[in-house]
């Protein structure tokens, strides 16, 4: 005991605070608008919010609820990111691409959520919305170059002169200018003659050929015209005369 016992004593007033386990998804960033069949690239941002330190075992979870809000059946995952741990008052943040080839056409909900207990069940997940548009039909092929083989008569004489006329013409009506042109005339004995040249300015170009039957032989002579211009699938026909 001292002479004066009212100062024997302090006082220090000092606020215990419980410690907060809190994992929150604070950021999902999604595009507003992809095709189809493109890749939709997000970001999620984690963090820890709380005071004690989260270790290993951290899992996102994202889902699609496939564009329709009113179904829960067709919800399906479109990633489970695996995290490593977090201390108090830090985060992390993860890019994914997803692809979404053969995913349904609408609007996208995306929920990235993850699956640990902490203080806070509020802001364990975050939600982002993508309208993923059908991709434009695709073009239609281009028609093919039109073809018309004609010969003057469907029948000649052993030495007689044989005209033909090959017609080319575009799909759209307009005379195949300067196409490629091979033509093949054959004979039913193995004769046989092959001219390249081109379609002049109407798409059309004629030949004369000069029969000898001794040479060339009697039957059904054949005539195949095959037709190529940049742009457009090849054309062909064909047609056949009698000789002798």
């Amino acid at each position: 005991m001292d002479d004066v016992p009212a100062n024997d004593i302090a006082l220090i007033a000092t606020t215990l605070e419980a410690a907060v386990r809190d994992l929150a998804v604070t950021g999902f960033t999604v595009p507003a608008n992809i095709l189809v069949g493109d890749t939709l690239l997000f970001e999620i941002v984690v963090q820890n919010v709380g005071t004690i330190d989260f270790g290993s075992g951290i899992e996102v979870v994202v889902t699609s609820d496939n564009g329709t809000p009113e179904i829960s059946a067709d919800d399906f995952v479109v990633t489970v990111q695996a995290l490593p741990g977090i201390a108090a008052g830090s985060g992390t943040s993860f890019g994914y691409p997803w692809d979404t080839t053969g995913v349904a056409p609408g609007v996208h909900t995306l929920t990235a959520r993850h699956g640990l207990s902490d203080s806070s069940s509020v802001n364990n997940a975050r939600t982002a919305s993508a309208e993923l548009s059908a991709p434009p039909p695709p073009a239609p092929a281009p028609e093919p170059i039109q073809v018309v083989v004609e010969t003057d008569r469907s029948t000649y004489s052993s030495r007689d002169t044989v005209r033909i006329t090959v017609v080319t013409t575009e799909p759209d009506g307009s005379p195949a200018v300067r196409a490629d042109l091979t033509l093949k005339i054959s004979s039913p004995t193995g004769w046989s003659k092959v001219v390249t040249t081109t379609t002049g300015r109407k798409g059309v170009k004629t030949f004369k050929l000069k029969l000898n039957a001794n040479r060339m032989g009697c039957g059904v002579y054949t005539v195949e015209a095959d037709v190529h211009l940049a742009g457009f699938p090849s054309g062909f026909n064909k047609t056949t005369f009698q000789v002798c």
